[in-house]
């Protein structure tokens, strides 16, 4: 990474957009044009449609198609479409921190609880050679991977593919959303900003050609 003043600042840059886009989202949440399209996407996961395709594709060619279907639902905004991925994959509906002994729930964008828990076990699983085979495997990984996509693009300008990933760990950390930096949620979210960038130059490109060049 440069070590230009800009590229210094970037970082701080960062820390107070992702923080006031949450400001952001958290007003109106379930009426906004975003909790739609959460709604679509996970309506998308849960339907019929989508198990055929299940039926037919390997995990990787299904997150490809998820990632169309949520470019269309997002009038082909890139960044909708990616943002709306974030929430549309996450694991986590109502998760909390404490704060001064004080316990504070925060609601996430999500859809009813029953599409949530279905649409979260129909989700694809095996993305990486190392997944694990029981449980919900690397689900997690792609709110990660689409996560670090959007929060890449928003700072393009600057090389902050490493940055993001530690950036993304630290936030679901001091958030409560887990205990501890974990190595793959690392590698997912590098991943993820790696792909961020590659959209800027090739519109057309596919979660896969990422999620393949995975190393366990």
């Amino acid at each position: 990474m440069s070590n230009s003043p800009g590229s210094r600042s970037a970082p701080r840059a960062v820390v107070v957009a992702l923080l006031a886009a949450f400001a952001t989202l958290a007003v109106s949440a379930q009426q906004s044009e975003l909790s739609q399209r959460v709604n679509a996407i996970s309506a998308f996961v849960v339907s019929d449609r989508y198990a055929r395709l299940a039926d037919d594709l390997d995990d990787h060619a299904l997150v490809d198609s998820l990632f169309r279907v949520a470019i269309r639902l997002c009038d082909d905004d890139l960044d909708e479409a990616l943002l709306a991925l974030t929430f549309a994959t996450s694991q986590y509906r109502t998760p909390s921190i404490t704060a001064l002994g004080v316990e504070i729930v925060y609601p996430i964008i999500s859809p009813p609880r029953e599409t949530f828990v279905e649409r979260n076990r129909r989700l694809p699983a095996r993305l990486f050679p190392d997944s694990p085979d029981v449980g919900f495997g690397d689900r997690d990984k792609l709110a990660h991977f689409f996560g670090a996509a959007w929060l890449a693009r928003q700072f393009i300008l600057f090389d902050l593919t490493d940055y993001v990933g530690y950036f993304v760990e630290i936030l679901e950390v001091a958030l409560g959303l887990q205990r501890e930096i974990d190595a793959r949620d690392l590698k997912a979210n590098r991943l993820g900003a790696r792909f961020g960038e590659r959209l800027a130059d090739e519109p057309t490109s596919l979660p896969s050609e990422l999620l393949r060049t995975w190393i366990p």
